[in-house]
């Protein structure tokens, strides 16, 4: 941790307690709320739970400085008392009359607002969050920009309905899981600025400093490019003998990728678009009868930036049923500075939404990381792979160890031959169809035998 963050921390905290603030009983300022007796914690999580009118109905948010006592050590220890005043204060004063805040443990509030929406509760629990920050390290607080080791209030939600042991208690270790996801999703997010920074460093000094400029103004990531489509490429299944998985592509007016482009804010809101395209493509396919597996790419950075809010509900609008038996998400443009457990991290974001996820890497020199992640589909593109192809897809099916994977641009039947005779799960490219430039409108059963025809 830094030490001007402590030392304008420990000034604030001798100079931020007036004598209002330590005698708020008497003066008629609201006090901080005790810790409730587990009688109450019951009641109020069965009261919710009861709600089923309730906006926010069986979800909490949590707001920790589990991470904050970590990094300040010893400087707790002197100024426990006093910070958990603070913070206990200041989430008291921001509740309205419908909210309840309840003392989980020494550092850990969970924050009941049937009045709110999921996504307004969670912004809500952000807003307190920066707020406490505020109060304790200064003005210029921001809890989405502290960087790795910086003290900072963590927030994430609680889903009480699976939480909930049968005695009616609150299950401890999914409080833990949800402060260990918020840590590890604060990381992933600073590595993807890093990430951000070094791509900017491409090109001319001067240009990269005045655009680096221009986006300390903007709070809101860009519109999507004009001329953005869609562009679906089918793949062969193994496991259903069909062309039967649709792999999503976009392009655009600029030549390049969309999904990476040298403006990362440019490359979100193409991100958020995609997602939004997918989605409606979907339901399309749903509705004309057409049960295809629909993957949609998410590259990572915009994953782990403020448009990762955006691209989420894009996804959560679909119907349960049909996101969990066609929808699979795609982790895209993995950076090599990205370590296990960030990439987990973006799984772990994914993962409730969809079938199942996928991770995308290079054929021949695919990215150690991404190899490791488990519960995903690791695929390959050979697209942009020169030199000896078989070899490569031979030797990326072994270093997948047996596990589920694809690999898309395959353009020669010898290149066919080798990835079917290798077990890929799933095999895409020109060699098995032309991209198609509408939504995919219908499946194509093709046994093993038949596909090896194709590659004469």
């Amino acid at each position: 941790m830094k030490v001007p963050v402590v030392s304008g921390l420990v000034a604030r905290l001798k100079d931020v307690l007036r004598p209002e603030d330590e005698t708020a009983g008497s003066s008629g300022t609201p006090t901080p709320r005790d810790i409730l007796e587990n009688d109450d914690l019951t009641l109020s999580y069965a009261s919710l739970l009861a709600d089923k009118e309730s906006k926010s109905y069986g979800t909490v948010q949590l707001v920790t400085l589990t991470q904050f006592r970590q990094e300040l050590g010893p400087i707790w220890d002197q100024y426990e008392k006093n910070i958990l005043l603070i913070a206990e204060t200041t989430i008291d004063r921001m509740l309205s009359k419908a909210q309840t805040a309840i003392r989980e443990d020494e550092e850990t509030w969970l924050l009941i607002t049937p009045d709110l929406t999921p996504e307004d509760a969670e912004r809500f629990a952000e807003r307190i969050a920066a707020a406490i920050g505020e109060k304790l390290v200064g003005a210029r607080f921001e809890a989405t920009d502290v960087p790795d080791g910086d003290a900072t209030p963590l927030t994430g939600t609680l889903d009480i309905t699976t939480a909930m042991t049968p005695e009616g208690r609150l299950d401890r270790s999914m409080i833990n899981r949800a402060i260990a996801n918020a840590q590890a999703v604060l990381v992933a997010r600073a590595q993807a600025k890093r990430a951000e920074a070094e791509m900017s460093e491409r090109g001319d000094e001067k240009e990269k400093r005045s655009k680096a400029s221009a986006a300390s103004n903007e709070t809101e990531f860009v519109t999507a490019e004009e001329g953005l489509k869609l562009r679906y490429w089918p793949a062969w299944s193994a496991d259903a003998q069909s062309i039967d998985t649709f792999f999503c592509r976009p392009v655009g007016a600029a030549p390049g990728d969309p999904l990476s482009r040298e403006d990362p804010r440019q490359t979100a809101a193409n991100a958020v678009a995609v997602a939004r395209g997918c989605a409606v493509a979907l339901n399309g396919m749903v509705n004309d009868s057409v049960r295809a597996k629909l993957v949609t790419p998410i590259p990572y950075l915009a994953l782990m930036s403020s448009a990762q809010r955006a691209i989420l509900q894009a996804f959560q609008k679909l119907h349960e049923s049909h996101r969990f038996l066609y929808l699979r998400l795609e982790i895209t443009h993995v950076p090599a500075v990205v370590t296990l457990p960030t990439l987990l991290t973006a799984r772990d974001l994914l993962l409730p939404i969809a079938r199942d996820i996928g991770i995308l890497t290079d054929l021949a020199t695919p990215n150690r990381v991404v190899l490791s992640a488990s519960r995903v589909m690791i695929g390959a593109d050979a697209s942009s792979t020169s030199g000896d192809r078989m070899t490569a897809l031979e030797q990326f099916r072994a270093a997948c160890q047996g596990r589920s994977c694809y690999v898309l641009g395959l353009e020669t039947g010898q290149e066919l031959k080798t990835a079917v005779y290798a077990d890929y799960n799933e095999i895409g490219g020109p060699v098995v169809q032309d991209v198609l430039k509408r939504r995919p409108e219908k499946t194509t059963p093709m046994l093993r035998d038949s596909l090896l025809s194709i590659a004469g």
